[in-house]
């Protein structure tokens, strides 16, 4: 006898799903039977995973996506939703972690963790939240960084785009959840296995992650998809509004 799967009939798009978090939370949501829209600007990388997904009999989209652009992330959505007919779940997994001392004056790094930490953020939710407050349901995720909460030297940037991109989340529960079935999930990890390390340039930052990772088990990207499928499988009636996931042995 077949059994429906949970996620059957819905719809995902999942921002950030070349690598990492938003490549595990696309594969794990298509093992639940959703179809899945995947963007981020490496296009071969989307379409490897499609492949991927269709071998598992699942249903997939790849459109490449620069979080920078708003136009781009529409037609993300566009895309969506005339290949499906609609979007119910929206995942924004895309950041960097540019991490240095700010006495280092590596402005060109602030602006773009502003721009694709946060204003990438904000594209999504721009793109996304028209058709959410029409059809008066669907669940937006921002994944971001438990740096939101502790800021240390070399962070200030990357924390600051955090703790805005928090600020967000809570305030967008506040104001659309009680009134309709849309809900809003922010999900901050600590260290996770990912290609974000790739994207700390000062080399001085470098050693210094990389020493600490030495020195942890960090997390994989399946265990931080698998707290987003938690969130997504709730009934309507529950609201899953934060989930902070880091290694055990991480000391913050």
């Amino acid at each position: 006898m077949m059994h429906s799967k949970a996620l059957s009939r819905k719809t995902a798009i999942i921002i950030g799903a070349s690598s990492g978090i938003g490549y595990a939370t696309a594969l794990a949501l298509a093992g639940e039977g959703a179809n899945i829209v995947v963007g981020a600007r490496r296009i071969e990388r989307l379409e490897n995973l499609v492949q991927k997904i269709e071998s598992m009999n699942g249903a997939a989209l790849a459109i490449r996506t620069n979080v920078r652009e708003l136009s781009d992330v529409e037609n993300l959505v566009v895309g969506a939703k005339k290949k499906f007919g609609g979007v119910d779940i929206f995942v924004n997994s895309a950041g960097i972690m540019p991490l240095s001392l700010m006495r280092k004056m590596r402005v060109v790094e602030w602006l773009n963790t502003i721009d694709i930490n946060f204003k990438g953020a904000v594209h999504g939710l721009a793109a996304i939240l028209p058709t959410f407050l029409e059809q008066k349901y669907g669940h937006l995720v921002f994944v971001s960084s438990i740096a939101s909460r502790k800021v240390f030297p070399g962070s200030a940037f990357y924390s600051a785009s955090a703790a805005a991109l928090r600020t967000l989340a809570e305030g967008l529960r506040l104001e659309l959840s009680p009134y309709d079935q849309i809900k809003v999930t922010l999900v901050e990890t600590g260290y996770v296995q990912t290609e974000i390390f790739d994207t700390i340039e000062d080399e001085e930052m470098k050693r210094s992650v990389r020493t600490q990772l030495d020195h942890i088990s960090i997390l994989k990207p399946e265990e931080v998809a698998s707290a987003i499928l938690y969130a997504l499988l709730q009934p309507p009636h529950a609201d899953i509004n934060e989930i902070v996931i880091k290694p055990t042995a991480e000391p913050v």
